[in-house]
């Protein structure tokens, strides 16, 4: 019965099991070193064991990073945010959260984070491996990322379905204390994303948004549906309704074919008869001539 339990955690753990792991399953001390005097398992740090034969996989790093830590540590930051599939972050070198104290192995002494406040809640288990929340991992980045790219990060959990605009405000209730590294830049964020907020669906859609910040305008609302009083003429890229402005980000990708060119200039004639005035921003300039839109944009709100 032992030997099945046994197999069966190391299964779900990717070939290792934490000393007291065996001991809860009725493993003395003399049974745990019978184990590595068969050959059958193999020591892995002081705490950790590992199965003979068991696939040697980037999952078993980073359970061996978090059970060498304790069993009470868990995946962090950095390499937390990338198990999550946000782009532009590495599982390597594994950051971890726990107690540094009980980290036993050189690779924990740079990147083990240890934290103030870390409720059950903010905790998943991902593929076996404890895993802090995308909500709770936004936070912790926020102490270390650029503003910018914690942005970026944010509003693609956001688009991901990663996390929700309640979930963040929540945690910011949990987490803000005076001195805590980030509080500030995620109240700022959150403050500008109400409920019914739309994270950027693309790149050029973000890099839009900062550029329009730079010209000063901070009012833009993305992704609305827009119509005439006769009929609905179609769903504008970003849209300002006190000055109404509509502004339309030209993709080569997508509006690069006649048929699109026919199918756009019908539309901006539509809208441009229904009041609004139109601001088309080709996605060449956006990455090569930010300027080039800056002043488009300052040239009809200023």
């Amino acid at each position: 019965m032992k030997e099945a339990q046994l197999q069966a955690l190391a299964a779900r753990q990717h070939g290792l099991a934490h000393e007291k792991q065996l001991a809860v399953l009725g493993l003395s001390r003399s049974a745990r070193q019978h184990l590595l005097t068969s050959g059958r398992w193999q020591r892995r740090g002081k705490h950790v064991y590992q199965l003979v034969g068991a696939p040697e996989t980037e999952a078993q790093e980073l359970m061996f990073a978090v059970l060498d830590l304790g069993l009470d540590a868990t995946l962090s930051h950095h390499t937390a945010i990338a198990r999550w599939g946000v782009p532009g972050f590495a599982l390597f070198p594994a950051h971890t959260m726990g107690d540094r104290a009980r980290g036993r192995t050189a690779i924990h002494r740079p990147h083990v984070h240890q934290p103030r406040l870390l409720l059950p809640e903010h905790v998943l288990v991902l593929d076996g491996i404890r895993t802090t929340s995308p909500t709770r991992t936004l936070f912790d980045l926020a102490g270390v990322l650029h503003p910018g790219r914690l942005e970026r990060a944010l509003d693609t959990a956001l688009a991901s379905g990663l996390t929700t605009i309640p979930l963040l405000r929540k945690m910011l209730k949990q987490l803000a204390r005076k001195g805590r590294p980030g509080i500030r830049i995620m109240r700022e964020l959150l403050a500008a994303r109400p409920l019914g907020y739309r994270p950027p669906e693309s790149g050029l859609e973000s890099r839009f948004q900062r550029l329009a910040r730079q010209a000063g305008i901070w009012t833009f609302e993305r992704q609305v549906d827009v119509g005439d009083e006769y009929d609905w003429i179609g769903r504008v890229d970003f849209i300002e309704r006190s000055k109404r402005v509509i502004v339309e980000v030209q993709s080569a990708r997508f509006h690069g074919s006649l048929s699109d060119e026919m199918r756009d200039a019908k539309r901006r004639a539509l809208l441009r008869a229904a009041g609004w005035t139109l601001i088309e921003v080709k996605e060449h300039d956006l990455w090569h001539n930010p300027e080039k839109v800056i002043q488009q944009l300052r040239g009809v709100f200023w």
